[in-house]
């Protein structure tokens, strides 16, 4: 008579030689309530964990160049527990076009990719709406809460800096002999200079002022992020130049522009 204990054994090596991988178990239950698979799998409800597909859902924890070596999420992302689904979708390039039936959709601070095209019918796979990619068309299938980007290209003529020159100190603390930079404030009573809120006082160096010793008037405010080199996303803030718009328009901009490229195409 063979144990319970060597019949149990014996399963047990069945099994392992079985499943050796997720996906020889697919589709298997999603582990957790927040769609959180192991291994880059997806959850999908009533189904459960599955490999992720073109066009299918996925979130921060999917992993989709399981779908295709170059896709990534669009749109998926999850915060404070709560996940917005997107879709698995390819990169797309002048020198790496979309397929048929694709369209190459370019997505504000984020890589192109290739999204199904709805021209014909206006369907769409779930989770995805059929909108307009630009102003003049065409439309296709984008990830819900994703948005056209409407910026193309900026070029930046000139770097724009007063730091250095007492005239671009114009703030007055009362009571006292203190200036300040421009966009800065003095409050009453005090001789202490803050930056207006969303600015951070920098050194003429562009070493933040929390960092080291900044003396009048080699100091002066700007944004956190404000590069010499702006993208369509990126602050104008230390720059003059052209934002070139999805739409064909060509807008200037001069120092100072809080914004960025894409909200002035927005506009």
């Amino acid at each position: 008579m063979v144990s319970a204990r060597v019949v149990l054994l014996l399963l047990a090596v069945l099994l392992a030689g079985c499943a050796h991988r997720l996906e020889d178990l697919e589709p298997y239950p999603c582990p957790t309530a927040d769609a959180f698979c192991p291994d880059g799998r997806v959850c999908v409800p009533r189904v459960g964990c599955v490999t992720p597909s073109l066009d299918g859902p996925c979130n921060d924890y999917t992993d989709c160049s399981l779908a295709a070596p170059d896709a990534v999420c669009v749109g998926g992302r999850c915060a404070n527990g709560t996940c917005q689904v997107g879709a698995c979708e390819r990169h797309c390039d002048p020198q790496m076009p979309c397929g048929v039936d694709r369209v190459c959709l370019p997505i504000a601070g984020q890589t192109a990719t290739c999204v199904p095209d709805c021209i014909t019918d206006g369907v769409c796979p779930a989770g995805m709406t059929c909108r307009a990619v630009s102003d003049s068309g065409p439309y296709a299938c984008i990830p819900t809460g994703v948005e056209p980007a409407r910026c193309a290209s900026v070029q930046a003529f000139s770097l724009c800096s007063q730091c250095g020159d007492a005239s671009g100190f114009d703030v007055g603390c009362p009571g006292s002999d203190v200036v300040c930079a421009h966009l800065s404030s003095c409050a009453a009573g005090t001789s202490t200079c803050t930056c207006n809120p969303g600015l951070v006082a920098f050194s003429c160096n562009e070493v933040p002022c929390s960092s080291t010793s900044c003396d009048f008037p080699s100091w002066y405010c700007r944004p956190a992020d404000a590069p010499v080199s702006p993208g369509c996303t990126d602050s104008l803030f230390r720059v003059s130049g052209l934002c070139a718009c999805m739409d064909g328009r060509t807008l200037s901009f001069e120092c100072g522009r809080r914004g960025s490229c894409e909200q002035m195409c927005s506009e």
